[in-house]
């Protein structure tokens, strides 16, 4: 298995006792939130993710970046 989301799901993910009831579905929007934040990290810095965590932003940033697709890319380019 190569380096793609469905491999990492099935090799680390279903083989855990603990992670086994994480559907495929929930794992694959864990993944494209956490790389929303990835790309507002890589617009400025990590202490951007740390200003956000301290004003209690991260759940109206990952809900906006789910429902406009490119809100991160333009935090990002702000930044």
């Amino acid at each position: 298995m190569g380096l793609n989301l469905k491999g990492i799901y099935l090799r680390e993910i279903q083989r855990s006792s603990s992670a086994s009831k994480v559907p495929y579905q929930t794992f694959v929007d864990w993944h494209t939130i956490g790389s929303k934040f990835i790309a507002i990290a890589c617009g400025s810095s990590i202490y951007s993710l740390v200003l956000i965590a301290g004003l209690g932003l991260r759940v109206s940033i990952a809900y906006a970046a789910y429902l406009v697709s490119t809100t991160h890319l333009h935090l990002a380019d702000m930044l």
